[in-house]
């Protein structure tokens, strides 16, 4: 069909993901999926040699509304209110807060 998936990855820090390589390989084939990798301490920029050959977005800073709403627009083609499910994964607290973002932004 015309599904589409988007996988917001945050860690501290560039080393701290896991399975990069494994999604990059995913990414060759899936035009329909798209990752997003943001971290929190490092400044991602330093990397840009490798992040222009990888599939994957890299950017700075955590997952916030600007980001949560630039990917649901993606999953619809610019219409976010036809978003079926999303799933939040973390450390406590940070589910709840990305909860009360979703919710709000309806």
């Amino acid at each position: 069909g015309d599904s589409r998936a988007v996988l917001l990855y945050s860690c501290k820090e560039r080393g701290d993901f896991l399975f990069l390589g494994e999604i990059e390989k995913m990414l060759v084939t899936e035009s329909r999926l798209r990752v997003v990798c943001t971290t929190t301490a490092d400044d991602v920029a330093r990397n840009r040699q490798t992040d222009e050959q990888s599939a994957v977005v890299f950017r700075h800073g955590g997952i916030d509304l600007g980001l949560i709403h630039d990917s649901m627009s993606w999953l619809n083609c610019g219409d976010a209110s036809k978003v079926d499910k999303v799933f939040v994964c973390g450390p406590p607290g940070m589910a709840e807060s990305l909860e009360e973002v979703l919710v709000s932004n309806e």
